[in-house]
């Protein structure tokens, strides 16, 4: 399938999921998940993401008194998402999306109607679309 065909099959999509892993977000600059807990004070107290990423482990389990590491990680890992800038790989992403929006929103919530709400009896059913760094 050439670019051209891939293009026109996006168009026709009444969905279209995009799945993006850590590397997406790398080319912005961001950390993948082996580098984003490489600094010495968690090295120091062999702490590696999967440490830092359970409350049970920060908050209930041998490192109950360090919940500022665990806050203060969160907290590093927040600012440094709010403050790197997105590479045109989302943008092309979001652009994407809005073009399909209505299209998409439509048939979506026809089908929250017709099919969630008649057979499962949910109240609320979010937009399509989600997006982001």
């Amino acid at each position: 399938m050439n670019t051209t065909q891939l293009a026109e099959r996006i168009q026709q999509c009444k969905f279209l999921l995009v799945a993006c892993g850590a590397g997406f977000s790398a080319d912005s600059g961001l950390p993948v998940y082996a580098d984003v807990a490489n600094i010495p004070t968690y090295k120091e107290l062999d702490l590696k993401y999967h440490d830092l990423a359970r409350p049970s482990t920060m908050l209930d389990g041998e490192h109950q008194s360090d919940a500022e590491l665990f806050f203060g990680f969160w907290g590093g890992c927040t600012n440094l998402y709010r403050e790197t800038l997105s590479h045109e790989g989302y943008s092309i992403v979001k652009r994407w999306r809005d073009e399909l929006d209505s299209q998409c929103t439509l048939e979506f919530k026809q089908f929250q109607v017709t099919f969630l709400k008649n057979n499962y009896g949910v109240e609320y059913v979010p937009l399509p679309h989600f997006l982001t760094h």
